[in-house]
C-alpha cells in the first residue's frame, strides 16, 4: 500500500510541476519511513529500485508525457540497471533523488539516478529503459515526436559504454 500512495503523490506532484525538457535533470524528495528499512535499520536495497521507478515516473510526469504514453499504450520498462551503494540511509531521513536522461539510441534510453541526503551522495545508478507497444519497441524518435521536439542524442558517456559492455557480457554468460 505504501508504494501505491507514494505513486499517487508522485503523480500529483508531477502534474503540478513545471514542464521540463528531456535533458533537464528531475529532482524529487522522499522521506525514508520505518517500513522502508530492513532488519539492519537502514533503507533496504530493494526500496532504492522502487524509488528509482518513482523518480523516472516523476521525470516523465514533468515532461507532461504520462497521459500521452498511456493514450498510445506505450509502456516504459527497465531493461537493465546497475546500482552502487555508498552510504546508509536511516529511518526518517530525507532523501533527494535526481534523475537525468544521459543519452539514447534507437531502442533504449540511458538514465543516471543519484540519491543524496544532507548533500552527501548515498547511492548512484545507471538504468537502461525502453518503451514497448503491442507491435514492439517504440523508438526514441517517436517518443520525442510525441513530446513535440526533435533532439539529437548527446554523446555516449564512458560510463554508459562500460554499462553496455557489462550488460552484453552478462547476456553472453547467461544467454
Amino acid at each position: 500500500m505504501n508504494l501505491y500512495l507514494r505513486m499517487l503523490l508522485v503523480l500529483l506532484k508531477a502534474a503540478a510541476a513545471k514542464k521540463i525538457t528531456p535533458l533537464t535533470p528531475s529532482t524529487i524528495t522522499f522521506r525514508t519511513l520505518p517500513f522502508d528499512c530492513d532488519i539492519n535499520g537502514h533503507l533496504t536495497n530493494s526500496r532504492y529500485l522502487s524509488f528509482m521507478d518513482l523518480g523516472r515516473t516523476y521525470y516523465v510526469g514533468q515532461l507532461k508525457m504520462i497521459g500521452k504514453l498511456f493514450k498510445k499504450k506505450w509502456m516504459p520498462v527497465v531493461a537493465s540497471s546497475e546500482i552502487t551503494f555508498i552510504r546508509q540511509v536511516k529511518p526518517l531521513q530525507k532523501v533527494t533523488l535526481m534523475t537525468q536522461l544521459l543519452t539514447w539510441d534507437e531502442k533504449y534510453q540511458y538514465f543516471y539516478q543519484r540519491f543524496s541526503t544532507n548533500q552527501h551522495i548515498v547511492a548512484t545508478a545507471l538504468v537502461k529503459t525502453a518503451a514497448y507497444a503491442k507491435d514492439g519497441t517504440v523508438s526514441m524518435d517517436k517518443i520525442l515526436q510525441l513530446y513535440g521536439e526533435k533532439l539529437t542524442p548527446p554523446p555516449v558517456p564512458k560510463t554508459i559504454e562500460i554499462f553496455r559492455e557489462l550488460t552484453a557480457h552478462k547476456r553472453q554468460l547467461h544467454g
